[in-house]
């Protein structure tokens, strides 16, 4: 079987893109792309690599695991993936129709039940060797199980919360990195400013993308060229606006973190909310060395920040175990950590006492927590690598007993609370059933979710649901699973 050093979530974006190329090749490829990005919930790519892909399968070229940096290698003269693709554009006119078969295995191949045929059983043409990659390279843990569980409670007049499975959940290699910090990179009216006022700032919202907000305090830093009417002899400036005051700077990254820096090193700060977002944008062309910087800077600091709540937005989870470290234990109570481009290794952060202490716990990314690791919570909403029935008994036996606290703030709020199981089967009700007058219901045919308590005239109802993974929108390659509890 080949081997390929492109990550299997990659491979698993690019079978969707093919899954969309063989249900409806006649659309035009816009349109394509548009229900591409609805079905997965999401703009994980750009257009342009949208069309690279799809021009590919429409030259019978179904190598998902191809490694496109050796395009360039193949072809100096192709400078950029649109070129390639117009390449393949030009010559599609002489490409064989592929053969119906061919497009029933590829069909085959992306259903969780084909997907250990697809290992032992030869595929025609090139989706041969490309599915079996991509099948190998989605780890042997699939093992023809690609369910995609997602585990929702919701309230009687909720919606029901779906998990959206982000582009990338390899876990990400963090740089060593040692930034050094100096005040003198930052003006000395902001320094003014900021010792003056440090007592008035309760919120801090910073993001990479060049905005910086204490409270009602806003800085920001611009882009501009010196000579807009002649590209030729255009050069770039920077320049850091806060309150009517313009301060040109070399450096955006390094002067965005020094600003940070410089508020955050203050030992007489106290914060309610910070909320620190890493946008990918144009603008932001080293995400990944601002996020070292982040890392670095909350490292440096020897003194621990009072704040309330944590949220962060595409941060690293080393990063986000530095941020951590430095909130003073005892102060924080909601923390919310969201990457929908990295897995979070967080089984360093669930030791920390900031982390023990917190009683709402969120996130939306793939993590290595626990249950164990939020049963201290009175909220939890978290995306789970593996979740078993035994896990769901255990925690409704904890959370939804009669005898436990939470449980009897929950019979006062909500009349029904319902848990349902996503997968991605067709659908078809499993379990549905309501305690009666003669106490709790153990259904004998469902061992794994038997029992459903009951308190004076309020009931509980445990309902297990398969769906369609089209509903959830997840990547069938990958076993998540997106819990919400809330008492």
């Amino acid at each position: 079987m080949n081997q390929s050093n492109v990550p299997h979530s990659e491979v698993g974006l690019r079978l969707t893109i093919c899954k969309e190329f063989l249900t409806d090749e006649k659309k035009p490829i816009e349109e394509l792309y548009g229900s591409w990005m609805r079905r997965i919930g999401g703009k994980l790519i750009e257009f342009e690599e949208f069309e690279y892909w799809y021009r590919r399968f429409q030259n019978n070229q179904f190598d998902l695991g191809y490694d496109t940096s050796l395009d360039e290698k193949e072809n100096p003269e192709i400078e950029s993936k649109i070129d390639k693709v117009e390449n393949l554009d030009s010559e599609t006119e002489n490409v064989a129709v592929i053969p119906k078969e061919t497009i029933s295995e590829i069909q085959n191949a992306m259903s969780s039940e084909a997907s250990e045929a697809i290992i032992e059983k030869e595929v025609p043409l090139n989706a041969q060797k490309n599915i079996e990659c991509k099948i190998d390279e989605a780890e042997e843990s699939v093992d023809g199980e690609e369910e995609t569980p997602v585990l929702v409670v919701e309230e009687k007049c909720g919606t029901d919360m779906t998990a959206v499975i982000p582009d990338e959940i390899a876990p990400a290699v963090h740089k060593n990195t040692d930034y050094r910090f100096d005040v003198q990179n930052v003006s000395a009216i902001f320094q003014e400013l900021i010792n003056e006022k440090v007592f008035d700032f309760i919120s801090l919202n910073f993001d990479t993308n060049y905005t910086l907000q204490l409270g009602d305090f806003y800085a920001f830093w611009q882009k501009s060229y010196t000579s807009p009417f002649l590209p030729e002899k255009q050069d770039v400036v920077w320049t850091l606006h806060y309150g009517g005051i313009k301060v040109q700077t070399v450096d955006p990254e390094k002067s965005v973190i020094d600003h940070l820096w410089f508020v955050l090193k203050n030992p007489n700060i106290k914060l309610k909310l910070i909320r620190i977002c890493a946008s990918k944008t144009k603008l932001l062309e080293k995400y990944e060395e601002v996020d070292y910087m982040l890392q670095s800077m909350f490292d440096s600091f020897d003194h621990q920040i009072p704040i309330t709540q944590v949220f962060t937005y595409n941060l690293l989870a080393k990063t986000n175990h530095s941020l951590l470290k430095r909130v003073k234990p005892g102060t924080l109570e909601f923390i919310d950590l969201n990457n929908p481009y990295r897995y979070q290794e967080l089984e360093e952060t669930v030791k920390l006492d900031q982390w023990k202490q917190a009683i709402r716990i969120c996130s939306t990314t793939p993590t290595s927590v626990t249950f164990d690791d939020v049963s201290h919570c009175t909220f939890f909403s978290l995306a789970m690598e593996e979740v078993t029935p035994e896990d769901v008994v255990r925690v409704r036996d904890v959370r939804f007993s009669p005898d436990s606290v939470l449980c009897q703030k929950l019979l006062q709020t909500f009349e029904i609370v319902k848990i349902i199981l996503v997968t991605g089967r067709a659908l078809t009700p499993i379990f549905k059933a309501r305690p009666g007058p003669e106490g709790p219901l153990c259904p004998e045919n469902y061992p794994e979710f038997q029992k459903i308590e009951k308190n004076n005239s309020q009931n509980l109802c445990f309902r297990v649901i398969l769906t369609s993974s089209t509903v959830v929108r997840v990547f069938e390659a990958f076993n998540t699973i997106l819990i919400n509890f809330q008492c």
